[in-house]
């Protein structure tokens, strides 16, 4: 007879010798618990970076690149190539393009710089998946050739991840040590107007300066190389009418003073 118990019973199969039954049948264990055998670890995809990911470009992209799935490396590539064979670099400044007809039905502007190309097609990408078709095709086979090439390894590369690991343990420390730009500093008045204090810590600073700057709708208001107009205040702290990005931090250097 069964033995009856709230405990689950183990099944095993076992074979009776042939001269009593030549059949298999089902012999329960006694007192013997289910355990829950741990599932398979599944190994999951790499994760792809949103430049690597696959899209498909607008009609306006067209003269540059492709009717195709690809990322937005290669568009960048196609319209720097093109850029380069028409001769639209400035001479002066290679950072820098002329715009001839095709270019500005996308930038808007006489000229440009290379930094500001992907920012400013990124309104002319589309994900494949809204268009469906061959281009959801071509983005898959995009997607599994990157997954058989890098495997289980990871699309980042390890040397930046060590650096990566490194800034942050060493901003960690500057932050416990109150060093670099973490220290704080005492603003001159010019500067306290515009970031709505006199003491705080350099990066800080910057954030606040930027903060201002967003509220303010300062941002692409000027040429392609210094984008940022300055109002009344930032030009009390800047003495210039355009800025850029590098010159938001160097030029507040002047009006900051160690704390004491």
């Amino acid at each position: 007879m069964w033995r009856s118990s709230r405990r689950p019973l183990l099944f095993t199969s076992t074979f009776i010798p042939a001269r009593v039954l030549s059949v298999p049948v089902l012999v329960p264990l006694p007192n013997h618990r289910c355990v829950a055998r741990p599932s398979a670890v599944v190994a999951s995809a790499p994760k792809i970076p949103a430049y690597r990911r696959p899209i498909v470009p607008a009609k306006i992209l067209l003269p540059f690149v492709e009717d195709k799935a690809q990322t937005r490396s290669e568009i960048v590539r196609g319209i720097t190539a093109y850029i380069k064979k028409h001769n639209l670099q400035d001479p002066k400044d290679r950072r820098t393009f002329t715009c001839d007809d095709r270019l500005k039905t996308i930038f808007g502007v006489e000229s440009s710089n290379f930094l500001q190309v992907l920012k400013i097609i990124k309104p002319h990408l589309i994900d494949p998946k809204q268009l469906g078709g061959r281009y959801v095709v071509e983005a898959e086979q995009i997607i599994r050739e990157m997954e058989q090439q890098y495997g289980d390894k990871p699309l980042r590369k390890k040397k930046m991840q060590k650096k990566s690991r490194a800034r942050k343990k060493g901003a960690e420390e500057d932050m416990k040590a109150g060093t670099r730009l973490f220290h704080p500093v005492v603003l001159s008045d010019d500067l306290a107007a515009v970031c709505r204090g006199r003491e705080m810590q350099r990066q800080e600073v910057v954030k606040a300066v930027w903060e201002y700057i967003r509220m303010n709708n300062l941002q692409n208001q000027g040429p392609p190389d210094n984008p940022v107009k300055c109002d009344f205040l930032l030009r009390k702290v800047y003495n210039t009418d355009y800025i850029n990005v590098r010159t938001v931090m160097s030029g507040i250097s002047p009006h900051l003073k160690k704390k004491e």
